[in-house]
């Protein structure tokens, strides 16, 4: 699990990869939000329990903004499992940015009241939130506050109700998948294909952020083998998806090979490498035995 988080968290952080998720899965693939609108905001905000300060710590988040404006607060939630309380886990974390935002705004105050200034223009703003489910089976569970409880018809009218944006990722339609513009429409593509195909086939697509990619993808990998993958069709001027990381594993078994003696050409036949990249491991393989 901490794996998959990590994974998530490093290509979920950039922001060509952000704006390109909340463009597909709130604006319909439209070009919304740009790259170069987000902000890094702190994932981590504070709350009180019993007289003590806790911690909570979201996934991703990142503020809009147009110049100096806030628009949004937007924030990404990963989940590999069904969690029935996510509303309850999700208000608590959009309401410590509301409560933050209240906090600013009148620290403000008594900084101007104190300096005899007039207060600096405060614009507050909204705070959105998707949970991207990343699990085989269908979100089963709430989706709404109301549903965490038993709440009886007469006190539904004095209770505020809180939905939560659920993507399932296994289940986005292929148009959907296709709108993705970012090294996301890998990670969108591997789950639509396990999904429907029950295999997986990598696409012959340049990638950009090529191991936080296949950091993810092998992350949730189960029963797919990436080391039998071929690499197919690579483009010309930009990194093949595999490329990269099928030359260090290819790299790897061409030095067990050497290790147990096997010969250069044996190993680049068997191998089907070029003899002179065999012949310079081998090399790397004697300079690491004189300096052992």
């Amino acid at each position: 699990m901490a794996e998959k988080d990590l994974s998530e968290k490093s290509l979920e952080g950039f922001n060509d990869i952000f704006a390109d998720i909340v463009n597909v899965l709130m604006f319909d693939g439209k070009e919304v939000v740009n790259p170069n609108e987000l902000e890094d905001a702190l994932p981590d905000s504070f709350f009180k329990i019993d007289g003590k300060i806790r911690e909570q710590e979201r996934d991703v988040a990142k503020f809009w903004k147009n110049g100096e404006i806030r628009l949004s607060y937007i924030g990404l939630e990963n989940q590999t499992a069904i969690d029935k309380f996510m509303p309850m886990r999700i208000i608590s974390y959009d309401g410590t940015v509301y409560k933050s935002q209240l906090n600013d705004f009148e620290s403000e105050i008594k900084r101007a009241h104190k300096e005899r200034r007039e207060p600096k223009k405060f614009d507050f703003f909204p705070v959105i939130t998707l949970v991207l489910y990343f699990g085989e089976r269908r979100w089963s569970k709430h989706r709404e506050l109301f549903d965490c409880f038993n709440i009886s018809e007469e006190l539904k009218p004095f209770i505020t109700n809180y939905k939560i944006n659920v993507i399932e990722m296994s289940y986005l339609s292929r148009e959907q998948v296709d709108m993705f513009k970012s090294d996301f429409y890998f990670v969108a593509d591997y789950f639509w294909q396990i999904h429907n195909n029950k295999d997986y086939n990598p696409p012959a697509d340049l990638v950009i952020h090529i191991n936080e990619v296949m950091d993810l993808l092998k992350a949730f990998t189960k029963n797919i083998n990436f080391e039998n993958l071929k690499i197919t069709n690579s483009k010309d001027g930009g990194s093949h998806m595999f490329d990269e990381w099928m030359i260090k594993k290819d790299d790897q078994h061409a030095l067990s090979f050497l290790k147990e003696g096997d010969s250069i050409e044996k190993v680049a036949r068997c191998m089907e490498l070029p003899i002179e990249h065999v012949k310079k491991l081998a090399e790397q393989l004697e300079k690491q035995k004189v300096k052992a």
